[in-house]
């Protein structure tokens, strides 16, 4: 079975915990000056490796993923810095698909907060918890001597700490309509706030639609930045519930590949990774097997990740309205609306009035895992009135064994820490004679 880039099932000691507890805690600004000083006062600047960010409302961790594993293969010392984590905070760094240790992880919070106080004398704030985790990220990628990092964003952005950075070049997926009340009202403010991640002089690339394309063009105008023009550089595509499979260009030529990336959404995703590669310095760029052998083995988990094969269940952190919609069409198309039983476990935030519109006509069942802010099943009911609710997983899957001989497949949704939680307890075969 291929493996996930970051496996989802390392455990956090005691120490950790506490520590990610008490980060959380704290009250901070959401802006990226603070964290732009820190990294000039820690000294970090002087002895940066070359780096990449990713932005975007869906697809940016796949496209981290994706170019983590072409510099891998290309045998580069590759860090990776992911938000959010699906179980565990030490997913979210890892070096050469290793992610820190526990002890690491504590060493350089505890080095840092020491090295901060006068930092935090001075009058600044106190650094959030992603400020932080991005900042052991930052140490940890430079202890270890990395050639290469990626680097995924939070919600931004122009607040975003990976706004302080100084990357190669700048990605953002695509625009859409999610963490409104943080992001801006409508998609024009969205996009504003997101072309935070253009950097003055540095190549960018966006990969969404094309009406919103003007603003980030303006942008990268105002900072004397490229604007990468988009390319299509993979033809005769087949995707399916296999994966995706066809040719991809590479200085020239024409390559076959195949990956167990699932989803057309990854097409996209796939191109826009090469894109970024095309522009990388020659002594980054990957050769076209380094690329094939790449495409051969990434996995993205919990993004259409299937977790049986009797009966065939999958599991995908969709977890808004664009993200929803591209996950029901890839089901019609590969699987046929008739034949699946959808569960889904939200957060309470999202636009509930527009995902039920997307979700009439399909058999749907509404349950709650532990957690907070997860929808209620009370408010369910009133979103989804056709839906059924089930107050535990192993209901939903009680019911999906009542329909089996019915429906074909099992597809669990709405967020990517409810997708992992089924994940992890499917594959920990709780349940595994239902």
């Amino acid at each position: 079975m291929i493996q996930p880039l970051v496996p989802v099932n390392i455990q956090s000691n005691s120490q950790v915990k506490e520590i990610v507890d008490s980060l959380r805690s704290r009250k901070g600004g959401y802006e990226a000056t603070t964290i732009s000083s820190c990294l000039d006062y820690l000294g970090f600047r002087k002895k940066f490796f070359p780096h990449l960010v990713v932005g975007g409302t869906n697809g940016k961790g796949s496209v981290a993923s994706i170019l983590a594993e072409i510099f891998l293969a290309a045998k580069r010392k590759t860090g990776l810095f992911i938000t959010p984590h699906l179980l565990d905070v030490r997913e979210r760094i890892s070096v050469d698909s290793q992610p820190i240790s526990n002890q690491e992880f504590i060493e350089h919070f505890e080095s840092l907060e020491n090295r901060l106080e006068g930092f935090y004398e001075k009058g600044n704030r106190k650094l959030s918890f992603f400020e932080t985790v991005f900042l052991i990220a930052v140490e940890n990628f430079l202890l270890k001597n990395v050639e290469i990092a990626i680097f995924e964003a939070g919600l931004g952005g122009i607040r975003d700490a990976t706004a302080s950075l100084s990357p190669l070049m700048s990605i953002i997926t695509n625009v859409s309509e999610d963490h409104m009340h943080i992001l801006g009202a409508d998609i024009e403010e969205i996009c504003r706030e997101k072309a935070g991640l253009i950097f003055e002089g540095t190549p960018f690339f966006f990969g969404g639609d094309s009406e919103q394309v003007e603003i980030f063009r303006q942008r990268c105008f105002e900072l004397g930045a490229e604007l990468v023009d988009p390319q299509t550089l993979l033809r005769r595509i087949r995707s399916d519930f296999e994966g995706i499979s066809g040719e991809f260009l590479w200085d020239g030529e024409w390559h076959q590949f195949q990956t167990p990336l699932r989803g057309d959404v990854q097409v996209e995703n796939l191109n826009s990774s090469l894109i970024v590669c095309t522009k990388l310095p020659f002594e980054l760029r990957p050769s076209a097997s380094e690329i094939q052998e790449s495409l051969g083995r990434v996995n993205h988990a919990c993004r259409l990740e299937q977790i049986s094969e009797s009966p065939p269940i999958l599991v995908d952190g969709s977890h808004n309205v664009c993200g929803v919609s591209n996950l029901l069409q890839w089901l019609r198309k590969n699987v046929g609306k008739s034949d699946v039983m959808l569960a889904m476990c939200m957060k309470a935030n999202k636009d509930h009035t527009k995902i039920a519109a997307l979700l009439k006509g399909w058999n749907l069942v509404i349950f709650r895992l532990t957690g907070k802010n997860y929808l209620s099943l009370s408010e369910a009911r009133k979103h989804y009135p056709s839906a059924l609710t089930r107050s535990s997983l192993q209901q939903v899957l009680v019911q999906f064994s009542k329909m089996n001989s019915r429906k074909k497949c099992l597809v669990f949704f709405g967020s990517l820490s409810g997708a992992a939680k089924v994940k992890q307890v499917l594959e920990s075969g709780s349940f595994s004679r239902f």
